[in-house]
């Protein structure tokens, strides 16, 4: 196996950040990118003031 050629690791590197970019910006664009962070973020909210919550009342 033959070691990695940083020049082919950048581009695929940049190109998955670019294809990152371009999907997040569909997803603004279509008004679709603030549900998907309320659902990502919600989960940990809710689980934090979950365990929150029990502290304060013991």
């Amino acid at each position: 196996m033959g070691s990695i050629n940083p020049n082919n690791a950048g581009l695929a590197l940049a190109a998955l950040m670019a294809a990152w970019h371009l999907a997040w910006s569909v997803l603004v664009a279509l008004g679709l990118a603030q549900p998907l962070i309320d659902f990502i973020s919600s989960g940990f909210i809710s689980s934090s003031r979950s365990t929150s919550s029990s502290r304060s009342s013991s």
